[in-house]
């Protein structure tokens, strides 16, 4: 499909009728209804959506699935968003080429984004020291429900060379490598802690790591 370039366009899946936002709060399963999705079936080695152009575009509330062999979402757009979406069957739910400003997820209901069933449910390659990106209230490698997929993922969240992210309230499980992986240098600001900030991973396959910074497993760097 043709790269999203025009600033301040935000392509909205909850326009459509058949389609209902969450209303369900932090850590609390998503009661998002979608009665259509954008596939990928009939395309192999195709991506879904490409933010590549323009500031401030958006995408929301829409079920992304079957792109096997690509990426779901492609943000590579400063101040870019993804919110209230759901990604199912493809290779990267989300994937970001390291433009800043990004935000995937939000505080608000509507906001929570459900990705499962995806090799990667979200990969950040290349951002900068010196910018800053979010990341909250995501669901990645659970279903809807917050019951387990049919087969996990690898890596909940990968970030390869990227630095300066906010992670916080993502629900992360079902993963065979890890639920937060880092690799390159990453640096994140913080892995948020706290009452109604933290990360909650759990229920991975085992040998899997909940936390593996720098992608060499189990060593003093992932301890607490």
């Amino acid at each position: 499909m043709p790269a999203l370039g025009a600033c301040q366009t935000t392509v909205d899946g909850w326009s459509n009728l058949l389609n209902t936002s969450n209303g369900n709060g932090l850590y609390a399963a998503s009661n998002a209804a979608f009665g259509f999705r954008l596939s990928g079936s009939l395309c192999s080695g195709c991506d879904g959506l490409t933010v590549g152009g323009g500031f401030n575009v958006g995408i929301q509330g829409l079920h992304i699935d079957g792109f096997t062999a690509g990426n779901a979402i492609t943000l590579a757009a400063a101040g870019a968003s993804v919110k209230g979406v759901r990604l199912t069957n493809n290779s990267v739910g989300i994937f970001h080429g390291g433009s800043a400003g990004i935000l995937i997820g939000g505080l608000t209901a509507p906001d929570k984004n459900v990705m499962y069933r995806n090799g990667f449910g979200i990969h950040s390659s290349g951002q900068p020291v010196g910018t800053s990106s979010t990341i909250v209230n995501n669901i990645i490698g659970f279903t809807e429900s917050l019951a387990a997929p049919v087969s996990p993922g690898v890596k909940g969240i990968y970030f390869q060379g990227s630095s300066d992210f906010y992670v916080g309230s993502n629900t992360i499980g079902h993963m065979s490598t890890a639920g937060v992986f880092t690799s390159g240098n990453s640096r994140l600001l913080a892995l948020q802690s706290g009452t109604t900030t933290a990360n909650r991973i759990f229920d991975l396959v085992a040998g899997a790591l909940a936390i593996d910074l720098d992608g060499d497993g189990i060593t003093l760097n992932d301890g607490p």
